[in-house]
């Protein structure tokens, strides 16, 4: 569990969210210390945004570590009360096993917008690879400016699947672009851009 927290709080800030640094270098010694024997302060935790870089509608999410085996429908609209219940309209649920959980059930909660992620997908960041080059998401003016640059469509950019490893741990939304940027032996650094579809 103290692997899957430090990499849950290592793809928050990576999207932007204010997490503590107190809460992303906690060793495995202050981690059993503060929640051995404490599963609820465990499995749900609030974060705030850093408001330079998350618009109004991102400010908050809520974190939930699932403990049950399975997630089910019902425990989605528990969840979803919950946010409504705390001005939230993000979350990531973090679950063991299986889920019955369709796209479709997740649409059906609008406004809450719920992410789920396995504990497994979790246990190594995949951002730290040698082999995963750096990514960033763009924001919607660099986008227009990428565009306008290389007098280009978006449609015209190569693309990335949001189901994608990378795309599902920074977010990314359908029509967003992101930025890799790889080591060249020969130019030193190429970038690329990946428009999510």
């Amino acid at each position: 569990m103290f692997r899957i927290r430090k990499t849950v709080l290592s793809m928050l800030k990576d999207r932007g969210y204010a997490v503590a640094k107190k809460r992303l270098n906690q060793t495995m010694a202050e981690f059993k210390e503060n929640y051995n024997g404490q599963r609820s302060s465990q499995n749900q935790l609030y974060v705030k945004s850093d408001a330079a870089a998350m618009d109004d509608s991102q400010a908050k999410l809520l974190l939930f570590f699932h403990d049950d085996e399975k997630l089910n429908v019902e425990s989605l609209n528990s969840y979803c009360l919950l946010m409504l219940d705390n001005k939230v309209d993000h979350a990531i649920i973090v679950i063991k096993g299986s889920t019955q959980i369709s796209k479709k059930d997740l649409e059906a909660m609008k406004p809450c917008e719920i992410e789920i992620f396995y504990q497994q997908e979790l246990l190594v960041n995949i951002t730290e690879h040698e082999l995963v080059p750096q990514h960033s998401v763009l924001t919607e003016q660099e986008k227009h400016d990428l565009l306008k640059k290389y007098r280009v469509k978006d449609s015209q950019l190569p693309k990335i699947q949001i189901e994608d490893p990378i795309a599902r741990y920074y977010g990314v939304k359908r029509g967003q672009v992101m930025k890799i940027v790889r080591a060249s032996e020969t130019a030193g650094r190429y970038v690329t851009y990946r428009l999510a579809y």
